[in-house]
Formats: C-alpha cells, structure tokens, sequence
C-alpha cells in the first residue's frame, strides 16, 4: 500500500530542490497530483516512491498511469463489500 506520508520539506530534501521550489512546481502543475494528497489546507504530503518514480521520467505518461492505478487499488474505499448482516 503507498503511503503519502513524506512532509514537504523531506520531498524537496530527497529531490536535491528548496521546499519553495518543489511548491512552485506543484502548483504551476508540473509534479503531477497523484503524487502528493492535502490532509488540510496546512498539512500536504508526498509519497516518496511515486515522488521518485516522477523524477526519473517526468514525461512518461505509462509509468504515471500504472501509478494511479496502483494508488486506486491500494485505497480501503475499492476493497470488495462484504455481504450479509453484522454480527451483534
């Protein structure tokens, strides 16, 4: 399951950039929004793989959409309902 759980500041460590930069990118829409997700209007965090995986080739539209599809997969909210009554 991916985690989205690397504060801004680590993010732009791991990319070798200043927080302010990796901010400009991200809303000047060159990192592409799967790879981060907004806890609050404060609180935004990166997942590191896909962070990494974007830095490696920015232009590769196959490899972003394996990454959507994995991080639909992992969500709790696609997992299959179960069918019957609760237990009491």
């Amino acid at each position: 399951m991916l985690q989205f759980d690397t504060p801004e500041s680590k993010a732009a460590e791991t990319l070798g950039v200043s927080p302010e930069t990796l901010k400009t990118w991200r809303l000047g829409g060159k990192i592409p929004s799967h790879v981060y997700t907004k806890f609050s209007y404060k609180t935004l965090r990166y997942c590191l793989p896909l962070l990494k995986d974007w830095q490696l080739d920015p232009n590769d539209l196959q490899a972003q959409a394996r990454a959507i599809e994995l991080i639909q997969n992992s969500r709790p909210s696609n997992a299959p309902r179960k069918s019957g009554r609760k237990a009491a």
